[in-house]
């Protein structure tokens, strides 16, 4: 079992930065082995509401703010 913990960089930080955060994290779920189970947590920069109308089962009501 292979457990991946990430925090993407904030949506202000330079476009280069993000390209490579991406790619470093593709080359680690590519490098894991087929048989393992791979586990993805973190923060990757959702957009979050308290409005989850359409989304119920993916998403909670305890979000701050609104959906852009």
């Amino acid at each position: 079992m292979l457990f991946i913990q990430r925090y993407a960089p904030a949506n202000d930080t330079e476009e280069q930065k993000k390209m490579d955060f991406y790619q470093q994290l593709q080359d680690e779920v590519n490098s894991k082995a087929r048989k393992d189970i791979l586990i993805l947590m973190g923060d990757f920069n959702a957009k979050i509401s308290s409005v989850n109308t359409g989304k119920e089962l993916v998403m909670g009501k305890e979000g701050l703010g609104t959906i852009m």
